[in-house]
């Protein structure tokens, strides 16, 4: 039964996604004329970050980076096998615009990540001038028993 819910839901979300892009296509209508037209009611979410901070959003802002502005996504589909999702759902995204923005953060990130690849550069160095150091005193270990 759950099986056949989930694939008339998904049939349902199928056919609202096409007949939206068949009313945007060409720029015939707006997204806004063409969900009004259709009954629909879309829900909004202007706060979709990489960081996915604002309800677990992650996935969408993965999908959403894919998708050009003014266009759809395909259709995503939850089911109820997996759990990070909540209730099985089909849905797609329509991204209105992207907008650069600055996090706090990156900053100090960057100088960290900076010397982090700083302290590992010169690790290399030196364990090579090591090897090499090594190599030309002609080197061999003791063995032992």
């Amino acid at each position: 039964v759950s099986e056949q819910a989930i694939k008339l839901m998904q049939a349902e979300a199928q056919n609202h996604l096409d007949a939206l892009k068949i009313s945007m296509e060409d720029g015939k209508k707006t997204f806004a004329e063409a969900t009004t037209e259709l009954e629909l009611k879309p829900v909004i979410r202007s706060e979709v970050t990489r960081s996915g901070t604002m309800g677990g959003v992650m996935r969408e802002y993965t999908i959403a980076a894919r998708v050009n502005p003014g266009k759809l996504s395909e259709l995503i589909t939850d089911t109820d096998e997996d759990e990070r999702y909540g209730l099985a759902r089909s849905f797609f995204l329509f991204v209105e615009k992207r907008e650069a923005y600055e996090e706090t953060g990156n900053e100090g990130m960057v100088d960290m990540q900076v010397e982090g690849r700083l302290r590992g550069y010169q690790s290399a160095a030196l364990m090579n001038w090591f090897m090499q150091a090594k190599a030309s005193a002609n080197f061999s270990a003791a063995p032992t028993e």
